[in-house]
């Protein structure tokens, strides 16, 4: 007799199975959708946050030019008058920033780096520049040791008189002497032969 074998996930079984699988693969994509929504808006929150936070950065700024403005108008008045100019622009910014989402200025300032690329390039490198003197400002003087260092180790190797200095170090003198050579009086060679 031939045997016949039945398959266990045949019929309502496999049903069974494949629905369970369904229904985990929706439960993980839904968990997976909240969390993508969870993180988005805490992205956008956090993204709000900084744009307040930029806010205040231009009209502080704004404020301090206008302060300088004040004082430069004592001295030269053109100056002051263009200091006074660039603060009201970044009161202007400020209150751009104020009123936008940040999609408006996002969407602002990729269609102005479409129409001037060379403007955008020319203030991404002035950011740069004021960023990374604003870092060098603000960062301890620790540069400034190592010149020190350096001027102690020349000025301690000028005082003995016995070495060279350089940025690693201070070298020994040479031990090395020289003998003066006779000449007409058949004297020895420096390397101790006959001339």
């Amino acid at each position: 007799m031939a045997e016949t074998t039945t398959n266990p996930l045949s019929g309502s079984a496999a049903d069974d199975a494949a629905a369970a699988a369904r229904s985990a693969s929706n439960t993980i994509r839904a968990g997976g959708e909240r969390a993508l929504a969870d993180a988005k808006t805490k992205m956008l929150d956090a993204a709000e946050a900084q744009r307040q936070r930029a806010v205040e950065a231009v009209r502080g700024m704004a404020g301090a030019l206008h302060r300088a403005a004040g004082d430069l108008k004592m001295e030269n008045e053109s100056m002051g008058r263009y200091t006074d100019m660039a603060a009201d622009r970044l009161d202007q910014f400020a209150g751009y920033l104020r009123g936008s989402t940040l999609s408006d200025v996002l969407e602002e300032a990729e269609g102005l780096a479409r129409r001037q690329p060379a403007w955008c390039i020319g203030g991404a490198m002035a950011v740069g520049f004021l960023v990374a003197r604003a870092i060098k400002n603000a960062s301890p003087p620790s540069g400034r040791g190592r010149s020190a260092d350096y001027g102690r180790r020349l000025a301690a190797s000028s005082a003995v008189g016995s070495g060279t200095s350089t940025e690693a170090g201070v070298f020994p003198a040479t031990t090395a002497t020289t003998r003066p050579i006779s000449s007409a009086s058949g004297g020895s060679a420096p390397g101790g032969g006959e001339a």
